[in-house]
């Protein structure tokens, strides 16, 4: 692995999940909950009540019962909420 990272600051090879696999760089790539919680440094449990309050918008697909998330989806997500300062509202809303 090279050490680059992205500009939020996770390294490009990927972030680990608990289980120490390693998630994947393609853009398009499907994630699970876990792994999208990861990439956010959040839980799993705050993602699904994202999901289903609203309170971030966040993409994902909904094959069968399994719940997926693009990480370009996931980066994007971390790029809208970025902020300068403390007092910043950024463009996302107040999301």
């Amino acid at each position: 692995m090279s050490g680059r990272s992205s500009s939020f600051g996770a390294p490009v090879g990927g972030p680990s999940t608990a289980s120490g696999s390693t998630i994947q760089v393609d853009p398009d790539v499907l994630l699970t909950t876990q792994e999208a919680a990861a990439i956010l440094k959040s839980s799993s449990r705050t993602l699904e009540g994202w999901r289903v309050s609203g309170m971030v918008e966040i993409p994902f697909l909904k094959i069968g019962r399994s719940v997926r998330y693009r990480r370009l989806d996931i980066l994007a997500v971390a790029e809208k909420n970025l902020r300068r300062t403390t007092s910043d509202p950024g463009t996302a809303g107040g999301q």
